[in-house]
């Protein structure tokens, strides 16, 4: 079985790259891809015929995308999403539905490994991104026994350097037998964006916005700021919080995450930070101290100490009187008997 995955593995990858050659061919384009263009371009990256495939556009972030979605395939969610103005393949998802997930699990024998789940993903970065891949860090962020999750980062960059935006970001999930069931890539923008706001501008109008929502000025502190871009549009990412870095909070912590704007330098978005795992600090260190004591012997919790109040259970006065009733009974016929 499993010679016959890798086998039907490199097959796929042969059909491919045999492919790669017409992606690039279509990716520089000054006008946007026609539908029929699209489905080709999308048919390049499908296990299945699209061509009576449902198609619907959108249009996300100022650019067009063509969406086609394989309804003929049961027991699978099979769509594939190109952009119309950019002339690539987005994203697209094969996976089984939920009541088809569990019936086919793949065996040990079968299963790939982490390594190779990144292999296939990078493979059809190549191919989808026209980049160099081997630039970006790859990771198995988390696998389960059904399926790799795999992840590709470049570096931040860009002045000021951006954490997410201006790199090609890729994610993708791969079955425990080798199937790219999703596969998702951020398209970096034609250029940077402009970044008239600072960091230091950024994180003042962040703390003053935060003071102003009731966390005492001198309780104010920056968790984290992030410079990161989404198509054309660059902001700011800052964590403002009433406790440091690395300090463990001794009441209930506040935070307020913003997206401020890296050109105006508006607050687009702030909106509160639970904290579900927060626990006090006297209640953390109360569990320390009671892993630390040694628990009462039973002996000693059953003996009042001087001066306590102690209360015996119902059944010790029952047992009494019943006592009691038996040593009278006998004392009576002992008498009887005698005279």
């Amino acid at each position: 079985m499993r010679s016959h995955s890798c086998i039907a593995c490199s097959a796929l990858v042969l059909f491919l790259l045999a492919c790669g050659a017409s992606v690039a061919d279509r990716i520089d384009l000054d006008t946007d891809l026609t539908i029929e263009e699209a489905r080709q371009l999308a048919q390049e990256f499908a296990m299945y015929d699209l061509a009576d495939a449902s198609v619907r556009e959108e249009d996300r972030d100022g650019e067009r995308l063509a969406v086609f979605e394989v309804k003929a395939e049961v027991g699978r969610d099979v769509e594939y999403t190109v952009n119309l103005s950019r002339g690539r393949i987005v994203w697209w998802r094969d996976r089984p539905r939920p009541s088809a997930a569990e019936a086919t699990p793949a065996t040990d024998a079968e299963r790939i490994s982490a390594e190779h789940a990144i292999a296939i993903v990078k493979e059809v970065a190549t191919r989808a991104l026209g980049e160099d891949v081997n630039a970006m860090t790859w990771t198995t962020p988390s696998s389960t026994a059904r399926r790799y999750e795999v992840s590709g980062r470049r570096p931040a960059w860009g002045d000021p350097p951006r954490t997410s935006g201006l790199s090609p970001d890729v994610s993708a999930r791969v079955s425990a037998s080798g199937r790219v069931e999703h596969y998702h890539q951020l398209l970096p923008p034609e250029a940077p964006a402009e970044v008239m706001v600072t960091e230091t501008q950024a994180t003042d109008i962040a703390l003053a916005d935060a003071v102003e929502r009731g966390i005492p000025e001198d309780d104010v502190h920056v968790q984290y700021v992030r410079l990161v871009q989404r198509g054309s549009r660059a902001y700011w990412d800052i964590k403002i919080s009433d406790y440091a870095l690395g300090e463990t909070p001794a009441s209930q912590p506040r935070s307020v995450i913003y997206e401020i704007n890296a050109q105006t330098g508006e607050i687009e978005s702030a909106g509160q930070s639970a904290s579900p795992g927060w626990r006090p600090v006297r209640e953390a260190q109360a569990d320390d101290d009671g892993a630390n004591r040694r628990a009462p012997s039973p002996a000693a919790s059953a003996s009042p100490t001087d001066g306590s109040d102690s209360t015996s259970p119902p059944w010790v006065l029952y047992g009494g009187i019943v006592l009691l009733c038996a040593i009278a009974l006998g004392i009576f016929l002992l008498r009887r008997r005698l005279t």
